[in-house]
């Protein structure tokens, strides 16, 4: 019989073991942790993204699952996830991946959050969700070259110039980038020597519009600068300090002010440079020879003439449209439920409609059109015969775009362009001149983020196990 000493003995050994067991259980399921210090001097951000860069000096790959999927970021109270957006995964020989997160409130002198991974017990959300990420992407809107968005977009619209943001591209030899640090580059030859081809190197544009020989810069002062060809008066500054936007057409330009109106100027021989006083324009697109402005209850009213027809552009009354987009011959609207109506000359096929449910913006060139999708590709239809004649790429300027990473479109004379997430634009189909040259800068203005002046810098920290998590994930 065993004696009492003895049981008890037995009983503290068969403790210790459930503990140790216990511990090493929790050890294993414990999440590891890294902390992201932001540095930052300024005004304090809200809802601000700031870019996590992990390689193989700062993190330790065989910690997590090869897919990456484990990861997840918390705010400083190791408790409130923050949403994110993976740009790239453990690329190059120093296996570099970037992270997109959003913070909701980054203090003027910065602040500490978290990254963890490892840990069976959790599945991250969804990494590739930009919706969760990136602001306002369900209400972009790609018109005429230009790309614009607004967060309040529909019935009850709000003008704010902080939320304006654009790609400007050329319809003949010159593409208008609109960069990160305010400057705009242009590249291409300037063929009739309008001095289109230079760069605007102000600091100030939040937005560029480029017309057939004329480009406009947006600024933040609420004025407009323009450049190149002035025959007809397109090219003429703005200076009423209240402008939201701007489109430029073959040969005429149309401010948005503030106050909901159009003010049009240029060549006005079809009218399409007539202004507009109805007070509730959120968004103008121009064509070659017409001009449409969104209004905030969803309809559309266009203006001028069809080149070369003597017939004008019909209106859109639907009241569910969340962009215009404006071409050669053709306009299409973006709908409210991901669709697009398009409308006008239809010799190539590019006034289809789009009917997949999933369009986040849409631009019109000269003879195709473009839709963004929600997955980060681009479907184009249309006039699609420059792959061989200018393409160095060999693909035509209706050519579809399927690497998943489009963030906006533009559609020129012949001519495509893809700006993509990592600050890069691809082009396409007629390069005549040079207009269709890739960029690889990295610096073209995401629409869908927050910038500051300076950025805040992010740093990793060293690795931890958080046993306080692994006792929580073994108790759930």
């Amino acid at each position: 019989m065993i004696s009492k000493k003895k049981l008890v003995v037995i009983l503290l050994i068969v403790i210790g073991f459930i503990i140790a067991l216990v511990i090493m259980i929790i050890f294993k399921s414990s999440p590891y942790s890294r902390p992201i210090t932001i540095s930052y001097s300024g005004e304090a951000l809200i809802d601000f993204q700031v870019k996590a860069v992990l390689n193989k000096d700062n993190f330790d790959y065989d910690h997590v699952d090869n897919n990456g999927h484990q990861i997840r970021f918390r705010d400083t109270d190791k408790a409130t996830d923050l949403s994110f957006w993976r740009e790239k995964w453990k690329e190059g020989n120093n296996q570099e991946s970037i992270f997109w997160v959003k913070v909701p409130q980054i203090p003027d002198k910065g602040k500490i959050i978290y990254l963890y991974y490892k840990s069976p017990k959790y599945k991250s959300p969804k990494w590739d969700d930009a919706s969760k990420m990136w602001d306002n992407i369900k209400h972009l809107n790609i018109f005429g070259g230009v790309f614009d968005y607004n967060a309040s977009w529909g019935k009850n619209a709000s003008h704010s110039r902080e939320m304006q943001h654009r790609l400007g591209i050329a319809v003949t030899g010159l593409t208008a980038l609109l960069k990160s640090n305010g400057n705009v580059n242009n590249h291409g030859e300037d063929l009739f020597d309008y001095g289109l081809a230079e760069d605007y190197n102000g600091g100030d544009a939040i937005g560029v519009a480029a017309g057939y020989t004329h480009v406009c810069v947006l600024k933040l002062d609420g004025n407009v600068d323009c450049y190149g060809n002035d025959d007809y008066g397109e090219a003429e500054d703005y200076n009423g300090g209240d402008a939201i936007g701007v489109a430029a057409g073959s040969r005429h330009t149309c401010i948005l002010k503030s106050n909901g109106n159009v003010d049009c100027y240029g060549d006005n021989y079809e009218g399409q440079a007539d202004d507009y006083n109805g007070g509730d324009a959120i968004g103008v697109a121009a064509g070659y020879f017409h001009t449409c402005v969104l209004k905030s209850n969803g309809n559309v009213d266009c203006w001028g003439k069809w080149w070369q027809f003597d017939e004008g552009p019909e209106d859109y009354f639907g009241g569910d449209a969340i962009g215009v987009a404006a071409g050669y011959r053709h306009i299409c609207v973006l709908k409210l439920d991901g669709n697009v109506d398009c409308w006008g000359k239809n010799r190539y096929g590019q006034a289809e409609d789009y009917f997949r449910g999933d369009a986040i913006g849409v631009a019109v060139g000269e003879n195709h059109t473009c839709v963004l999708r929600a997955n980060g590709n681009v479907d184009c239809y249309g006039r699609n015969d420059y792959r061989d004649r200018y393409g160095e790429s060999g693909r035509g300027q209706a050519e579809d775009y399927n690497d998943g990473d489009a963030i906006g479109v533009a559609a020129g004379y012949a001519y495509t362009c893809i700006f993509k997430a990592n600050g890069n634009v691809d082009c396409y189909g007629k390069n005549d001149y040079g207009k269709a040259e890739d960029y690889n800068g990295g610096d073209v203005k995401n629409p869908f983020r927050k910038y500051a002046l300076p950025e805040p810098a992010t740093n990793i920290g060293n690795e931890k196990a958080d046993l306080r998590l692994g006792f929580l994930e073994f108790f759930r």
